[in-house]
């Protein structure tokens, strides 16, 4: 008889293949890792604070180039809006005068080119300026952007100005014209330092809508603060963090502006 048909040959072989199966831990049984598996959790671990590390480092040295972009256009983005709000300050003012004291010939012009200016985009003002006035009078971009700014900022502030003047009571012009004061005299020196200190709240959000506005001047090349931005944001390929940076210094110069206009406000406010 062939031994392999026997029963008995067979015990060995089931035997054997029962004995090679893995028998299981007591650690697996009772839920706890083993040795190796805390060593493999451990490891981990320390390659995700390495990682973590890594990613701080990088995005430290990504900020710092990012800073060192936009920091020299902060001082242009201030240099525009000053000049822009200066050029504004005067052209808003006397606007407003004629506005209101201008006669029928003078009146009317002043009226036109505060709804025409208001109604013309600022970028529009921006591109004849630089491409059309730029011709006649050698401009560099940066006073065709700060003087367009202007230009467009004093149509807004002669309506501010005008409504400032119109809040002085009108009883003062009759007093001072009644002591013999001129008409000039009188608004120079009775009418116009009232006004001024009515519209500073109302400028306050001027000067806001002035530094906003100065981002525009990026359209004929001027590298202000924006342009840096995008800028640095190609280089990087972190557009979060460079447009974001540039909005932060946009909000810290608009608390700045705010907080001092309000002081200015509540220490010459007119109280009537």
């Amino acid at each position: 008889m062939d031994p392999r048909l026997h029963g008995d040959d067979k015990k060995p072989e089931i035997s054997t293949f029962y004995d090679s199966i893995k028998t299981e831990t007591p650690q697996e049984k009772s839920g706890r890792p083993g040795q190796d598996e805390a060593s493999f959790v451990g490891a981990s671990a320390t390659t995700f604070h390495v990682t973590h590390q890594e990613a701080m480092s990088v995005l430290s040295r990504s900020l710092l180039t990012v800073l060192q972009y936009l920091i020299p256009g902060i001082g242009i983005t201030v240099s525009v809006t000053l000049i822009a709000l200066t050029i504004g300050l005067v052209i808003g003012t006397v606007m407003a005068v004629l506005r209101i004291y201008g006669g029928r010939f003078l009146s009317p012009v002043a009226a036109v080119y505060s709804i025409v200016v208001r109604a013309v985009p600022v970028v529009v003002i921006i591109f004849i300026l630089f491409f059309v006035i730029s011709e006649l009078v050698d401009l560099s971009p940066f006073l065709s952007g700060a003087i367009a700014l202007g230009f467009a900022s004093g149509a807004y502030q002669s309506e501010i100005f005008r409504g400032a003047i119109l809040s002085v009571p009108p009883g003062q012009m009759i007093a001072a014209r009644a002591i013999g004061m001129s008409r000039f005299t009188a608004i120079r020196s009775i009418i116009l330092p009232q006004a001024v200190r009515l519209a500073i709240p109302a400028w306050s959000n001027e000067f806001t809508l002035v530094l906003k506005d100065s981002t525009l001047v990026y359209v004929i090349g001027v590298p202000e603060l924006l342009r840096r931005a995008q800028w640095v944001s190609a280089r990087t390929l972190e557009p979060f963090l460079a447009f974001g940076t540039a909005a932060a210094f946009y909000i810290v110069f608009t608390l700045l502006a705010s907080r001092l206009l309000g002081t200015l406000e509540r220490r010459y406010k007119i109280i009537m």
